[in-house]
């Protein structure tokens, strides 16, 4: 089967809600001294926990947060679509890899861009668990 193409979307409704569509983005999940870490490949985020569904939690909630300063200070999540640098990607290389996905879809509404409200929840995420170096 072939890999499916990260995708990231974003359009305004006539009710002035930024839609927000990110799709098969990769999460690589890394236990380090003791925290796990969740580094995104396609959008450079990272997150940490004490545990891999803390990461995972954070990873979610700080992407909501990013996005929605990137659209209240920008007005665009182009500041958001930068990839991992390369010695994260280097970790695909990992024979014991296998790439995950994650999709999500958000609404901001542009005259509430305060907190964290009307975050919908990222249901299509996938994780890669990596071995640690350490």
């Amino acid at each position: 089967m072939a890999a499916r193409q990260a995708s990231a979307v974003h359009g305004i409704t006539e009710i002035r809600e930024h839609i927000v569509g990110i799709g098969n983005l990769r999460v690589v999940l890394l236990k380090e001294e003791g925290a796990w870490y969740a580094q995104g490949l396609e959008i450079d985020h990272v997150a940490q926990g004490s545990s891999i569904d803390e990461a995972k939690a954070s990873f979610e909630i700080g992407l909501h947060t990013t996005i929605r300063e990137n659209l209240t200070i920008h007005g665009t999540i182009g500041p958001v679509l930068i990839p991992a640098p390369p010695e994260v990607w280097k970790d695909l290389l990992n024979p014991a890899a296998r790439p995950r996905r994650f999709s999500s879809l958000s609404i901001h509404p542009i005259d509430q861009m305060d907190g964290v409200g009307g975050f919908l929840p990222f249901r299509g995420i996938d994780y890669l668990q990596m071995e640690s170096d350490a």
